[in-house]
């Protein structure tokens, strides 16, 4: 059985809505909810046009459920050379739409070949009178980042007093076809690396988090990254090539599946990166990976799966084609998780997963 989201857009017509419209080479940086003084409320739409070079961002624009704000491009919308090219902060019930027409398939598009950071960058701000909640509620899609020395898009929640694990949570987080390429790190970072309550502030929880149908192509990093989406997890039909461009250790995966997840991964295409195309850490929820294919890398799927907590993981259906090493390694000790004697482990399941064309040294699995 295969799940698919429907995804169903506002309308691009006003639609009785009210309108704001920003040039966003004229100004770029809206701060407090506003664009051009006026406050954007619940239920408006924004209409951005232009090419810009100046740091572009939306602080605090507050919609509600069932209001979302809409901020949708007029034409074709860019912003270069310059280290915010698209933040959004403390941010609630708000969609980013670059398929404002019919003519582009990205209709905002983001690069920067000189130093800064993240390209698209979903975060809280905790000083001033930007500060009334933290991001939850965003939508994504119709974006591209032709190049970057950071990631390309980047959900962070770093725990900070106003916002940590114990107040807050970043729920129904949607990124969808969006195209990323050639950037220095990953190409999607969602969510903190670490559900490692020792970090304080600790970091706040993402639920319900889908990213699915994006593109990713020659990240320095990791292709995709998650971390601490907590339940509701689902990455599906994405298309990740040539990942760990850099080589840097620890930093070579198409799929960096790492501690605090718990959902699916369906019907994605990993395809010629450095390193292992899969990298689990067991300390999250259930998860299964079914329907996905792995092509050209050092190993199919190496598995963390001697944690505690006790998640269930299951891999099926999935493809294996020409790795350099083993196909499926399964690493059962407790390390590096701190398993008390006589603590639950987590399991793993797998079947009906096929390797295709190993190279002679490529074992078929490897159990340690």
């Amino acid at each position: 059985v295969e799940r698919r989201l429907l995804t169903c857009t506002l309308p691009r017509s006003d639609a009785g809505r009210k309108v704001h419209t920003a040039d966003i080479a004229q100004s770029s940086y809206f701060q407090n909810g506003q664009i051009g003084g006026v406050k954007v409320m619940p239920g408006d739409l924004v209409r951005i046009s232009g090419a810009a070079k100046a740091d572009f961002a939306f602080f605090n624009f507050q919609g509600e459920p069932g209001q979302p704000i809409h901020v949708i491009n007029d034409g074709p919308v860019s912003n270069v050379d310059t280290s915010w090219l698209m933040h959004l902060i403390n941010c609630r019930h708000v969609i980013i739409d670059g398929l404002g027409d019919d003519g582009l398939t990205h209709g905002i598009k983001l690069a920067n070949a000189k130093d800064g950071g993240q390209a698209v960058f979903v975060r809280n701000y905790t000083q001033g009178s930007n500060t009334s909640a933290g991001s939850t509620d965003i939508e994504i899609f119709g974006v591209e980042v032709a190049d970057g020395p950071d990631s390309g898009f980047r959900i962070w929640n770093g725990g900070s007093e106003q916002f940590k694990a114990s107040n807050w949570k970043l729920e129904n987080l949607r990124l969808h076809h969006n195209y990323v390429h050639d950037v220095a790190a990953e190409g999607f970072y969602v969510g903190y690396y670490t559900d490692n309550v020792d970090l304080q502030p600790t970091s706040y929880p993402l639920t319900d988090a889908k990213v699915y149908r994006n593109t990713v192509k020659d990240a320095g990093w990791d292709g995709m990254q998650f971390g601490s989406c907590v339940s509701g997890l689902e990455v599906h039909d994405n298309v990740v090539t040539g990942s760990g461009k850099a080589d840097m250790a620890n930093q070579r995966s198409s799929l960096q599946w790492n501690p605090g997840n718990s959902g699916a991964a369906y019907g994605n295409r990993f395809i010629g990166g450095v390193g292992v195309d899969l990298q689990v850490g067991c300390t999250g929820g259930d998860t299964v990976m079914f329907g996905n294919v792995f092509i050209g890398s050092e190993a199919g799927f190496y598995v963390h799966a001697g944690q505690s907590k006790g998640p269930r993981y299951w891999l099926f259906g999935n493809t294996v084609g020409s790795p350099m090493a083993a196909g499926l390694r399964l690493n059962m000790t407790s390390a590096p998780g701190k398993c008390d004697p006589g603590e639950v482990l987590s399991e793993l399941h797998y079947a009906s997963n096929l390797l295709v064309g190993a190279s002679d040294k490529a074992d078929r699995k490897s159990v340690v």
